[in-house]
């Protein structure tokens, strides 16, 4: 993971945690593409944490059949900024793959 975002992740034990991290574990770009099931993409436009370009990479490798949400007034932790909203915006994508009946 890129310094900046070690950098601005303060605590100890979550500094140990990035820096152990292996590249093995992380998502190739044809894992993401391979995936075909329904995807919502959510990432916070005031993101402070992770760079843009990490943020490129998934827009840039997911299926076309994705949807993407980047609201420009969210951060980068948005289930505990704005649940209300995450929580609505994941029950709508939701309701909208699988209709309910009456």
């Amino acid at each position: 993971l890129a310094p900046s975002v070690r950098a601005k992740v303060g605590d100890a034990h979550l500094q140990g945690l990035l820096r152990d991290l292996d590249p093995a574990e992380l998502l190739t770009p044809e894992e993401i593409r391979a995936v075909d099931k329904p995807l919502l993409f959510v990432w916070g436009g005031n993101d402070g944490i992770l760079p843009a370009h990490n943020r490129q990479f998934f827009l840039d490798n997911l299926p076309e059949h994705a949807t993407v949400e980047l609201p420009d007034e969210w951060g980068h932790s948005p289930y505990l900024d704005r649940p209300r909203e995450l929580s609505q915006m994941i029950v709508q994508f939701v309701r909208d793959q699988v209709p309910l009946t009456a």
